[in-house]
């Protein structure tokens, strides 16, 4: 199976971040998502790309903050092009497409070691078979492992509020649906609990500085919601 347009008409995509660095492939894969991302999927991919941007700062990585922010944006360009097959997922067509759109080698990996794995304690925890096999080694790449299933966590709870809105969510609201196995069920809690490990931050303060991050750029990642 080939990737896929998803989208009949183009759609605008947010630009919540400056960026000075990388400027020339930020706009490459905004054109990118145009096409082949839905407004859905666009929302959690802007989360994570300022979740990225925000925690590279906070745990002292500022010079490569532009770097972070772009590998959260592209780690899951192609989840709804591949029709959310994960045999295909941050496959070679998505790594062509990506090199294509000037992304560096470096970077693709560090977006594509989402789907691979993490040490903890000795062992592999992730996605041993239909995953990349690229390991989260460096901070920056820990870091996304244990976020991207936080961001659309936390998206899946504030969609279940009246507001519709992270603005009014709190930090102890999302704990305690993660503690609900039966809400949100496919969002994997064993990778985010991974920051307690590979970060050193103990859970409830991670998802509060992931929140705290998401609702500085609500506009950003709320722009299809009513």
């Amino acid at each position: 199976m080939s990737l896929q347009p998803v989208n009949s008409t183009s759609i605008s995509v947010p630009k919540p971040i400056s960026y000075k660095l990388f400027t020339i492939q930020r706009n490459n894969i905004s054109k990118l998502f145009s096409i082949y991302v839905t407004p859905t999927l666009l929302s959690h991919l802007i989360s994570t790309e300022v979740v990225m941007f925000e925690l590279a700062n906070h745990l002292g990585d500022s010079d490569e903050a532009e770097r972070w922010a772009l590998v959260g944006l592209i780690h899951d360009t192609d989840w709804d092009a591949c029709g959310k097959d994960p045999s295909i997922h941050c496959g070679n067509q998505t790594r062509e497409l990506l090199l294509q759109n000037q992304i560096p080698t470096e970077i693709i990996d560090d977006a594509f070691s989402h789907y691979g794995f993490v040490i903890v304690d000795g062992q592999k925890v992730g996605f041993e078979e239909s995953g990349t096999r690229i390991e989260a080694n460096t901070l920056l790449r820990k870091t996304l492992f244990a976020a991207d299933e936080l961001t659309g966590f936390i998206n899946a709870c504030a969609l279940v509020r009246p507001s519709k809105s992270i603005q009014d969510l709190e930090a102890k609201s999302v704990i305690k649906k993660l503690k609900d196995k039966s809400f949100a069920a496919q969002v994997n809690r064993e990778l985010i609990k991974t920051c307690e490990k590979t970060l050193n931050i103990p859970l409830n303060e991670f998802v509060e500085l992931v929140l705290t991050a998401m609702k500085k750029y609500h506009q950003h990642i709320e722009f299809n919601r009513n």
